[in-house]
């Protein structure tokens, strides 16, 4: 619906044909933006010989479920072709959560904690890195940050 294949600065996704022994990165960005936003870190991955893909999470409106089967088969897809572990980069920290089994939380470029979803992914952490006060809910792996006057 994006018609992003057709943007004059479409990158196309790299894999090897053959798991390469590099770890690959994918790319998310979402619900009502699309891949475009990772073109210049494309650019740059591609470049640098890096596998690569770029993913658009579905639109509003959809199941929670389809966007889940879009990151999982990005990551499954990375996987096969690298052999080796894959290297998310999100902004939702829900999905984060749920997909990671290492997350590394960053502001301005530095590491503000690195570390399982559970140690990373604090009330504390968020408020200093977003500015926000927040209660966070777990289901199962997920974990959910809510505003604190959301919850009051």
């Amino acid at each position: 619906p994006w018609a992003e294949h057709a943007h004059a600065d479409y990158v196309p996704d790299r894999t090897p044909g053959r798991p390469v022994g590099s770890a690959g990165v994918v790319l998310v960005h979402g619900w009502l933006c699309n891949r475009a936003i990772w073109a210049d870190a494309l650019h740059q991955l591609r470049a640098a010989g890096v596998p690569c893909i770029a993913v658009s999470m579905p639109l509003l409106l959809h199941r929670v479920g389809t966007g889940r089967a879009v990151l999982d088969g990005a990551v499954r897809r990375m996987q096969a072709a690298t052999g080796r572990a894959v290297i998310a980069v999100l902004h939702d920290l829900t999905h984060a959560s749920l997909f990671a089994d290492r997350i590394i939380l960053m502001d301005g470029g530095k590491v503000v904690a690195d570390g399982a979803p559970a140690d990373v992914l604090t009330p504390e952490n968020i408020a200093a890195v977003y500015g926000i006060v927040t209660v966070a809910k777990t289901f199962g792996r997920a974990i959910v940050h809510l505003p604190e006057s959301a919850v009051e």
